[in-house]
């Protein structure tokens, strides 16, 4: 499958660097490593598939990322980064703090249905993070910045119905939790397109009425 022009430029966008010869190389295997663990999972995430999968040698899979935990990490950054993209260009669209909600809540639902094998990689992190602290302490970081970012938006969009910082926060933390557990649902059963969006809508929707009491 062909890179997408997009998702380079957000890599390297990431990674606040120009792309050089080495560089474009990294994201190769970064991409590769992602279509590796969508088709066979946590046996796709080896030198060897990934070499194969670019038709290269492991020595060179090797060269540019010296550990596997590396090309995780890499991987991570790289996803977050893409949901996190999706997610902003969905806020920049909305009209009022309503919309932004529901802005908030559909771009990690659209992240997923346009990234399926992305959600593959996801999926094998939280089982290591559930193993391994280091994983863990990057969990950590990763949702405090979303319900940092989601709190921010309750606070100066709903001062009228919320005030306390406290109540704030304890609400985003809430509504994280629930669009997480809602997401994880439905890519982890074999649901159709309506009853995805279905959820997606009651997610919005449940979150309003947390914040509003309506």
């Amino acid at each position: 499958m062909a890179l997408e022009k997009e998702d380079s430029a957000l890599f390297f966008k990431l990674f606040e660097q120009k792309p050089r010869k080495g560089d474009i190389k990294k994201f190769e295997i970064v991409d590769a490593a992602i279509r590796c663990v969508a088709a066979d999972g946590i046996r796709g995430l080896t030198y060897d598939a990934i070499g194969k999968r670019l038709k290269i040698g492991r020595s060179h899979v090797l060269y540019h990322f010296s550990s596997i935990d590396l090309i995780l990490d890499a991987s991570i950054k790289f996803i977050t980064a893409t949901a996190q993209d999706i997610t902003v260009g969905e806020i920049k669209k909305a009209k009022n703090p309503k919309q932004q909600i529901e802005a908030f809540v559909n771009g990690a639902f659209f992240w997923a249905e346009n990234h399926p094998e992305q959600v593959a990689v996801l999926l094998l992190f939280y089982h290591f993070c559930a193993t391994q602290p280091q994983y863990k302490e990057i969990h950590t970081e990763i949702r405090k910045v979303g319900q940092q970012r989601l709190a921010m938006m309750i606070a100066t969009g709903f001062k009228d119905d919320i005030s306390e910082p406290a109540k704030v926060e304890r609400i985003a933390l809430m509504a994280q939790g629930l669009i997480t557990g809602n997401l994880l649902a439905v890519v982890t059963t074999n649901k159709k397109t309506d009853y995805v969006n279905e959820v997606r809508l009651q997610t919005s929707k449940a979150i309003l009425e947390m914040i509003t009491g309506k």
